[in-house]
């Protein structure tokens, strides 16, 4: 960190020739009269980058799927309280049925899995949207453009 101007350099080293950027480090950087502001940061090209994993794949079709959705248009509350419910109801039923001695088969077994996590699934990443989407009229744009990189 070095004090140049009124701004401090926030640039620093992280490895061999890797340089990590903040905001501060690049506003500072176009004052600093210093050789290590004169060396240029590696650009990253796309085919440089490591491959995404399969979740960071997911991820941004995720939030791409939530911004295309959502752009324009409030998530409600009340789509996360109904999931929440029907999830509920159903594992309340599924969970007495079973402390009464019920033994399921593999198909009553499967249907009562998607009866009770795919509501919570999806309640929980409509909430996941919901509480993004609450940050600023731009967050899901932002989260879509973070993920996609």
């Amino acid at each position: 960190m070095e004090w140049r101007g009124g701004i401090v350099n926030y640039d620093r080293a992280v490895g061999p020739g890797v340089r990590e950027r903040s905001f501060w480090g690049l506003a500072a950087k176009a004052h600093l009269k210093t050789s290590a502001a004169k060396v240029a940061l590696p650009e990253t090209r796309r085919y440089d980058r490591p491959k995404v994993e399969i979740e960071g794949g997911m991820r941004a079709a995720f939030w791409r799927f939530a911004h295309q959705h959502y752009h324009g248009r409030k998530p409600l509350f009340l789509v996360d309280v109904a999931a929440f419910t029907w999830f509920a109801f159903f594992a309340l039923i599924y969970g007495a049925a079973l402390l009464a001695g019920w033994l399921p088969d593999f198909i009553e077994a499967l249907v009562g899995l998607f009866l009770i996590g795919g509501p919570l699934m999806l309640g929980v990443l409509h909430r996941r949207i919901r509480i993004e989407a609450a940050k600023s009229p731009d967050a899901l744009y932002r989260k879509r453009l973070l993920t996609s990189r």
